[in-house]
């Protein structure tokens, strides 16, 4: 570890990157700009709506203030930090909606790590899905969506909510305050207004740009993820269910275990999809019962056929890991061995989060 954290230091380009790069630059170099922002007293309804038109998964809620401590200088706008509240992705408006629809109990037939078979009891949505949509509509409606931030507990907590970063902040700042957080997404700040979002992602992009990537640590990208195991928090409790399942027992298995991704199979170990947190975008009240669809059908309105299966193994470099992850567009990747059809060979799950702390471990050891 001693030897690759000393051979980072030797590479100008990168340290000037890490180290003197400001998120200002990021942001300006980035095909989407600015920030889709809420007010937090727009119902959940409208708020899946302007998620699913402006094609996010999430977006920065801002409240009136005499609604947030947060404020002193109590002047409203959607853009002043005094006025930021959280950020609400889909994930959580979906989880608080469903809520109100399981109404018994099933047992499905899953499995944690390979060759585990376990019947997990899951809530089930039995009644008709239409009525009871239709009859909740109104509540919705009329519920603002601050109110799922207050009552979250994926987003209860203060210190990630009022987390951020700032334009003259430089990237290891931001490796920094991803690192002390599970948050994948990062309000950026200038003097008193949030004009971006930083994630994960932006920083991988920036390592493997036309300008840097071939002036990388040679020592550490080209490693395998093998040699990296120690530092590397590969996800090894994962789970695995069925294509025939329903879409929300699967996200039900996620929530419940803190899961990015669970791995949908065929039969008793054939490996044919993936279902993860990014595939509930667009989701909004006329089509959440897309949810109560098997999964192979769930996934067909996605246009995301089965048997395509992007995975990794461990002798796949780091550096081909960031690029199939950024290409991809995905945020996570199986790692398996060399048959990536059986699900008896996964291995774990990597995400974006796993390579980002990678690379602040590295840097902090400089």
């Amino acid at each position: 570890m001693e030897k690759l954290s000393g051979e980072i230091e030797k590479y100008k380009e990168f340290n000037d990157l890490i180290f003197h790069k400001k998120i200002s630059e990021v942001l300006n170099g980035k095909k989407i700009q600015g920030v889709v922002s809420i007010d937090g007293e727009t119902n959940i309804v409208d708020t899946l709506e302007i998620l699913k038109m402006n094609r996010v998964f999430s977006a920065s809620i801002f409240v009136p203030p005499e609604s947030n401590p947060y404020n002193a200088t109590k002047e409203f706008s959607k853009d002043l930090v005094g006025n930021y509240r959280g950020m609400i992705g889909t994930y959580e408006i979906v989880s608080f909606m469903l809520g109100f629809f399981f109404q018994d109990q099933a047992v499905i037939s899953s499995s944690i790590l390979p060759g585990t078979d376990k019947k997990i009891v899951v809530d089930a949505w039995t009644n008709p899905k239409p009525k009871e949509i239709k009859k909740r509509y109104g509540y919705f409606k009329e519920t603002p969506i601050v109110d799922i931030i207050r009552l979250s507990p994926h987003l209860k907590e203060n210190t990630e909510l009022q987390c951020y970063c700032y334009t003259t902040d430089t990237i290891s700042m931001a490796l920094r305050q991803f690192s002390e957080s599970h948050l994948t997404r990062l309000p950026v700040v200038d003097y008193d207004k949030i004009v971006g979002v930083l994630s994960r992602s932006d920083i991988l992009k920036q390592l493997i740009s036309k300008e840097l990537v071939d002036k990388l640590p040679l020592g550490v990208f080209n490693s395998p993820l093998s040699a990296l195991e120690g530092q590397l928090q590969i996800n090894r409790d994962f789970w695995t269910i069925d294509e025939s399942e329903l879409a929300s027992y699967a996200f039900q298995l996620m929530e419940e275990h803190k899961q990015q991704s669970i791995a949908i199979i065929r039969g008793k170990h054939q490996l044919v999809s993936n279902f993860s947190l990014s595939d509930l975008r667009g989701i909004t009240i006329s089509n959440i019962e897309d949810l109560n669809l098997p999964l192979k059908e769930y996934l067909a309105t996605l246009d995301k056929p089965p048997g395509q299966i992007i995975s990794i193994t461990m002798q796949t470099t780091l550096l081909e890991t960031i690029q199939l992850i950024i290409d991809s567009n995905i945020h996570g990747l199986w790692i398996t061995t060399t048959d990536n059809t059986d699900s008896s060979n996964i291995i774990g799950y990597l995400s974006v989060k796993h390579l980002t702390d990678l690379i602040y471990h590295f840097i902090k050891l400089i």
